[in-house]
């Protein structure tokens, strides 16, 4: 720890002495491109994104993602228990989903570098669906893995095409606003998640059902997706920091 800070510490500070200077050399080249009409893509700023109607359209597929997965994992026993499933075994079942999702996000950025990120998040729900559909149909304790793989394909479908996405659509000047407004809606969604699903199973529906009634919630976030990434967008088309 001593060594560390002796050598890490001070490495750190002589690393970031001149951000200031690439920082303005970087908003100065961003300004130029806008102003020359280099690049097609316009910086919008959060206040903007939020009157966007595309926004608003894409969110319940997008934060469909992290409700979800959430729910799921936080309620896993609940599952397993059932299902008739071991603690256990779903539980040492979740490294088949960590090398999913590394696996998915080193082959998903340069899919999106190829095709975009608009095209690859229309499809980051189509995993998520199949792993509503194991756990809702599935009885033998061997179908974890293939559900744990399929919600890695997603989960690092969605982090590496959602990522990329505001960038596309809303420039790069305010991204870090941008993705903090994503970011806090996600934690929301990933806290509401675990609630809603315990809140039906307190119902008595069965655990088909309340992959059933997930399973249609993504099916539509899906269709919304798709749908915002056709529309217009609203705010007019030269927008100013």
């Amino acid at each position: 720890a001593i060594l560390v800070g002796v050598t890490l510490i001070p490495a750190t500070l002589w690393l970031l002495s001149n951000h200031h200077r690439f920082h303005r050399r970087y908003l100065s080249q961003l300004s130029s491109q806008r102003d020359s009409a280099v690049s097609n893509v316009v910086s919008w700023t959060r206040g903007q994104v939020l009157r966007d109607v595309r926004f608003y359209v894409m969110a319940p597929g997008i934060l469909s993602s992290p409700m979800i997965v959430t729910a799921f994992f936080f309620h896993h026993l609940n599952v397993a228990e059932a299902k008739g499933w071991s603690g256990e075994w779903i539980t040492g079942a979740y490294i088949f989903y960590a090398l999913a999702g590394i696996i998915t996000v080193l082959f998903a950025g340069p899919l999106i570098d190829r095709f975009r990120a608009e095209r690859v998040i229309q499809v980051m729900l189509i995993p998520l669906m199949g792993a509503c559909l194991m756990l809702a149909t599935a009885d033998r304790a061997f179908w974890v893995i293939p559900y744990m793989i399929m919600m890695g394909l997603h989960t690092g479908l969605i982090h590496t095409s959602a990522s990329a996405l505001w960038a596309e659509l809303y420039g790069p000047q305010h991204l870090g606003a941008i993705k903090s407004l994503y970011l806090a809606l996600m934690v929301f969604a990933s806290a509401v998640g675990p609630v809603v699903m315990g809140m039906l199973m307190d119902a008595g529906l069965s655990i088909y059902r309340v992959c059933s009634v997930f399973g249609g919630f993504i099916a539509v976030g899906a269709v919304l997706i798709v749908l915002a990434l056709r529309m217009r967008p609203t705010p007019p088309d030269i927008v100013s920091p």
